[in-house]
């Protein structure tokens, strides 16, 4: 009788339902403990003092993401309205057109992904940003063909690097605090990436042109692609020693 046999008979559907969590952990007690139910006390706390680097690195990783889709988005509205003039009707028109490629680049990201793995795809998508940012200034500072297509090539890397994000923060931890891990790192990618960048595009166009705001963005890919290579690596078990983990654990 094989384990496709065995573990629907011999497993509860709450242990079924937490194998896919519990196939990435990577020691045993941790391991058991997940497939008993039992929790940390404080997740924070755990996540941090075990988990430090990982949240360092998942945070850092998602810096790009959210910095190519407020610089293509709020920035760009503000300074194509305000600095050239042009109507927000049509500004707008121009980032509903562009978005089109953000979805673009999330389903190519998703294909790629399941084909390769979500990090590699997080690593093109940083390395195809960092020239991309050498392009703002005179993109956007010029014709409204020339600015559509850098909104379009914009949101096209943002869809590269989001798609993928919900597969690989995940993987950095273990199910114990793998909720907890995952929301820190993304919201504070969110934070350093997403909330921070508009106000410092806005002061770095100003007191030196949008050459520094692509410098910025070219920065922020960049930092993205370092935290990717820095990341620790989890190893994950053999499935057939994690189903006996969880067969074990019914019987005591």
């Amino acid at each position: 009788m094989g384990l496709a046999d065995t573990v629907p008979l011999e497993c509860p559907a709450r242990d079924r339902r937490a194998l896919g969590e519990i196939a990435a952990d990577r020691n045993a007690g941790i391991r058991a403990d997940a497939c008993r139910g039992t929790a940390p006390a404080v997740p924070l706390r755990e996540a941090f003092s075990r988990h430090t680097p990982e949240i360092i690195c998942g945070t850092f990783a998602a810096v790009a993401c959210f910095a190519f889709f407020y610089l293509a988005t709020a920035f760009a509205l503000g300074y194509g309205t305000t600095t050239r003039g042009i109507s927000r009707d049509t500004f707008l028109s121009m980032q509903l057109f562009a978005i089109l490629f953000l979805a673009i680049g999330i389903l190519i990201s998703g294909y790629c992904s399941d084909m390769r793995s979500p990090r590699s795809v997080l690593a093109a998508g940083c390395a195809l940003g960092i020239p991309l940012g050498f392009a703002l200034a005179p993109m956007l500072a010029g014709s409204l063909g020339a600015t559509t297509a850098f909104l379009s090539m914009a949101l096209f890397v943002m869809g590269l690097l989001y798609g993928p994000l919900g597969a690989w923060l995940p993987s950095l931890f273990p199910a114990r605090v793998r909720y907890t891990g995952v929301s820190v790192a993304f919201n504070m990618g969110g934070i350093f990436g997403g909330a921070l960048t508009p106000f410092a595009a806005q002061a770095l166009a100003e007191r030196g042109g949008l050459a520094w705001v692509g410098g910025y963005l070219s920065l922020a890919a960049l930092v993205s692609l370092a935290a990717l290579a820095l990341v620790p690596k989890r190893v994950a078990e053999p499935e057939s020693q994690i189903l006996s983990i969880i067969l074990i654990s019914n019987i005591t």
